[in-house]
Formats: C-alpha cells, structure tokens, sequence
C-alpha cells in the first residue's frame, strides 16, 4: 500500500512539472500581470519641430534598461496592428530607452552610445545599414513609450552622366564605373565607396550613386568625388572639385541629389532638383534644394 501512495505522489508531482513546463512554452498562455509598453514613432530631420514629423515605419532594435535590467527587443511593424507587443513583468520607477537601426551602433546605456560610419557602402546591403536611425527616451507610468528617430547621416545620390569618350569601340557600350567615392569631413575616415547601380533604360543618364555620409561643410577647391573607371584608377583617378565661390554645408537627415558628368579631362557637378527621390523609408528625409552648384 505504501509502494503505490508513494507511486502515485510521484506521478502526480510529474504531472505538475510538466503542466508548469507547458504553459512556460505555450506563446498562448496568459501573461498574468505583465505591463505592455505602448510605443509612438515618428521621424523628423534635426531641427523639425514635432509637428512636422511622420509615423517612422521601418524595423529597428530595442534596448530597454528597466531599474537597470537590460533586455533587447526585436521590432517590426504592421499595418493592421501596429508595432510588435513588449511585455516587461512590471514598470520600474526608471525605464530608459535606446532604439537604433542600423549596423554600427555601440552602447551602454540609453544615453551612452556612439555611431560609427560605414567606409565601404558599395554593396546593397552593406548601403542600407550605413543609414543608421536613433530615438532615445523614457517609459511613462502610463507604460508609453514615444520614439522620435533621426538620421545621423546626410545622403548624397549622384546622377552620373558618362562622356561619348568612354565609348567602346563603335559600339554603344559604355567603359564600365568600378568605384565611386565620396569625401568625407570624418578625419578617421576621409572617404566612403558608394553604392552604386546602373539606371533605368529610360535615363539620359548612366549611373545611380549614393553614400551616407557625416554632416560637414565643403568649401572652393575640397574635393567631393572620386572615381575609378577604365585606366583612371589608384593615383589617376578622376576627381570632381567644388568650383564655385560658395560653400556647400551637408545636414544630417537631408538628401542630396546631384548631377556629375564624367569625361577623361573634367569632372563637374550640378545640382539637380529632387522630389522625394530615392527616400529608403518613404519619410523622415528632408530633400534639399540647394543651388550652390548650378
């Protein structure tokens, strides 16, 4: 008799461990008490007042520090629902965030990081991470959570006509561009590689370029591009300088669209007029009109 009480206290403690192990594993069992943290996005260039900002829509990572405990949250937006939910056991009285997208963000705590820039944005996906996106800023009791993301770089997109001189041959194949780089005001790193891709068969011109690169001023005589094509490689690259009396400053979050056209004996700039043009997220971007370099 004893042989089967004590079987059946064994089986029935089996019983509750696995029920316990069930509901741990099953993503549908209650959360209990848990606190979910309602999250607001937008997008604004610096400088913008909120008013003039956008709902920020694209994926980004989430670090929270709560009373110090730092966990990392993978978020994704959809249109039905909204942002992904984010569940903590309860709010601390301190719940601090960082959220960053991006591939070159370092940190520590939310208000303890830095941002490094890209140096070779010549592939597709290497181009993409270079556009990193930050938004700092607090848990309120309520639970929310408002995020306003700004980019720490300026784009610059460069229309790139090719001069009859690259022609090959007889032919209308053109001399192939094997880099494009844009000159930095970033000591540490002066250049980035652009990525760049051919344009659409209805362009007059031959060539989309773009780079992320650090807000700075260029003035008369600073070298803006670089380029390697057919025998102008290493130190006889071809090199398009800034030419005119006025300076040009770049600003973090503006996009920057020019015209170069490229021949064996002279590289020059123009500026070209955008409309929205070549946005990674559709919003948060300020499109320039400078007309420096007319």
């Amino acid at each position: 008799m004893r042989k089967n009480k004590t079987l059946a206290c064994l089986l029935a403690a089996l019983a509750l461990t696995l029920t316990a192990c069930s509901n741990e594993d099953d993503p549908m069992a209650p959360d209990g008490d848990k606190k979910e943290i309602t999250i607001l996005t937008r997008t604004a260039t610096e400088g913008e007042e909120a008013t003039n900002t956008e709902t920020f829509t694209g994926d980004f990572t989430l670090e929270l520090w709560n009373d110090g405990v730092h966990t990392t949250h993978q978020m994704t937006y959809t249109e039905s629902t909204g942002w992904n939910a984010v569940k903590v056991d309860k709010l601390g009285t301190n719940v601090t965030a960082l959220a960053h997208r991006g591939e070159t963000v370092t940190f520590t705590s939310a208000t303890d990081y830095s941002v490094a820039l890209t140096e070779d944005q010549s592939d597709v996906d290497a181009f993409n991470a270079a556009d990193v996106m930050t938004a700092t800023g607090t848990v309120a009791t309520d639970g929310s959570l408002s995020l306003n993301f700004k980019h720490h770089f300026a784009k610059v997109t460069f229309k790139v006509y090719l001069d009859g001189e690259f022609q090959k041959g007889t032919g209308t194949e053109q001399t192939p561009i094997t880099d494009l780089y844009v000159m930095t005001k970033d000591s540490s790193i002066p250049e980035v590689t652009a990525y760049c891709s051919t344009a659409d068969s209805n362009a007059d011109y031959h060539y989309d370029c773009s780079a992320y690169i650090p807000a700075g001023t260029y003035t008369l005589g600073d070298t803006f591009v670089k380029i390697d094509i057919g025998e102008f490689t290493g130190d006889k690259r071809l090199e398009a300088k800034m030419s005119e009396d006025n300076y040009l400053t770049l600003t973090a979050g503006t996009h920057y669209t020019f015209s170069l056209k490229v021949g064996k004996n002279k590289v020059t700039i123009g500026q070209v007029i955008t409309d929205n043009i070549g946005n990674p997220f559709g919003n948060g971007w300020d499109n320039d009109s400078e007309t420096d370099l007319i």
